[in-house]
């Protein structure tokens, strides 16, 4: 007996015992009729695969966060994201890479979130000397 002939016969058996108990049968019952579409009302165009936007030259991100820690020393993430224009995910690796290369320095602000600089340069320990003495 296959799969068919078994639904079949199971249902050929469900609609006496239905009969039997003094319910509707499908030859009693009325048709049921699928549920209607509604109607369009505009014609709808098939959905176009979008272009993918374009990337920044290689680079730019690293430039941007840069210029953007050179201005403005100790700057966090988000206010690094914001000026620079680069989305924070990306920043997150690009400073871990930055910070493994020392090219940035992560210190921790008085708030306790994490804010980055560039390093100190000679230029900047030979200026602090001669303006503590």
């Amino acid at each position: 007996m296959t799969v068919c002939e078994a639904a079949v016969e199971e249902t050929r058996t469900l609609a006496a015992v239905l009969a039997a108990l003094g319910g509707e049968t499908e030859s009693s019952a009325p048709a049921a009729t699928p549920p209607k579409r509604p109607a369009r009302t505009t014609k709808q165009q098939p959905r176009r695969a979008t272009k993918p936007s374009a990337r920044a030259p290689r680079g730019t991100n690293r430039a941007a966060a840069l210029r953007v820690l050179g201005e403005r020393p100790g700057v966090s993430v988000g206010e690094l994201s914001s000026v620079s224009g680069v989305k924070c995910p990306v920043l997150y690796a690009l400073l871990s890479q930055l910070e493994e290369r020392g090219e940035v320095v992560k210190r921790t602000l008085p708030n306790g979130t994490a804010g980055y600089s560039l390093p100190p340069t000679e230029f900047d320990a030979a200026t602090a000397d001669h303006t503590s003495t």
